[in-house]
């Protein structure tokens, strides 16, 4: 049997990122967390892939990992403003040792070297770790939608079904020497630069196990309906997350020694009666005039969702009208 050696491990998976976009000082930074008990860092390209261009090395840049989305002539050089981002690398560090073959520590990957316990092992490896890079890199860029605003991050382009596929492998800790490898499909789509500000707020969020609110998934969720044409569920959608943030506010003010029976009546009441009663009471003044302009609006998306509901359709949608319904949704939701 060839020599073998115990080795620390990670599963590595480049995910595919069409379409976003960060500020060049960004390069090269890693988000790193805890999720689900394991150990996740995702990180950008590395800035050295864009150093050291003249305007016309910019004009010629090809690469297979960014790309320069906008610059400014600085005093006769080239200012990098923005950088389309392809991919990011997802590395999730592997509890323990693992025995595999001393060959395969410096030649490229072949199957050939291992047992067939071996394979089975690693195969498992990449089952395993794979999905939990996929729920992590999910975690990441709905955690990039929360702090950006932007409903885009996350969902694939409207002109596609779906991003390409990535790849995770197992790979050695300290080298990141490749050892074996599988597939890996998950979906991402970014038009606007991420900037420092908000990347720190992401690392922070992601650091201290906060996860997005619903309703941001939901409203979400509903610009991206509307940017694909489908009026009726851009109704449904911005209806429910309206309608969860309103009873997120009301039942996270009522007060912690308050009668199970009257916390069971505030759980069970009418949306128009939590939207007109009992929402409004935890508002502040200021609060409250705005929120006063935004009723009107949220009463005709309530409507609409019963129409869909009761009745399986609505009639006499526009898109424009849907727009104004989900930009009041946005308004409600940053009070």
């Amino acid at each position: 049997m060839a020599e073998q050696a115990n080795v620390e491990l990670v599963a590595w998976t480049r995910v595919d990122t069409p379409n976003l976009e960060v500020v060049p000082e960004l390069l090269g930074q890693p988000h790193v967390f805890t999720f689900e008990g394991h150990d996740i860092s995702v990180s950008l390209p590395s800035a050295d892939r864009v150093a050291g261009l003249s305007e016309h090395g910019i004009e010629k840049f090809s690469d297979d990992r960014v790309v320069i989305r906008g610059w400014r002539n600085q005093n006769g050089w080239p200012e990098l403003l923005a950088i389309g981002v392809y991919d990011v690398d997802v590395i999730i560090s592997i509890p323990g040792t693992t025995l595999v073959p001393e060959e395969a520590r410096t030649t490229a990957i072949t199957h050939k070297l291992y047992s067939e316990e071996q394979k089975a092992h690693l195969d498992k490896l990449v089952s395993d770790y794979g999905n939990v890079a996929s729920r992590a890199s999910d975690l990441w860029i709905r955690t990039l939608r929360w702090k950006t605003g932007n409903y885009r991050i996350g969902l694939p382009d409207v002109r596609e079904t779906e991003t390409l596929v990535e790849r995770t492998e197992i790979r050695e800790k300290d080298t990141l020497n490749r050892f074996w490898n599988s597939a890996l499909s998950i979906k991402a789509y970014m038009p606007a630069p991420v900037k420092i500000e908000v990347w720190d707020k992401v690392g922070a969020a992601l650091s201290a196990g906060e996860s997005p609110p619903i309703y941001y998934d939901l409203l979400f969720s509903a610009w991206a309906d509307l940017e694909r044409g489908d009026l009726q569920r851009t109704i449904v959608d911005t209806a429910v997350a309206a309608e969860t943030y309103i009873r997120t506010i009301v039942y996270d003010g009522l007060p912690p020694d308050l009668e199970d029976t009257v916390r069971a009546y505030v759980e069970r009441a009418n949306i128009s009666q939590v939207r007109d009663k009992f929402f409004p009471a935890r508002l502040n003044a200021q609060q409250k005039k705005r929120y006063r302009t935004l009723k009107p609006k949220l009463e005709q998306l309530f409507t609409h969702r019963n129409d869909l509901m009761h009745k399986g359709r609505k009639q006499g949608l526009t898109a424009d009208h849907c727009k104004t319904l989900v930009k009041s949704v946005s308004e409600l939701i940053s009070l």
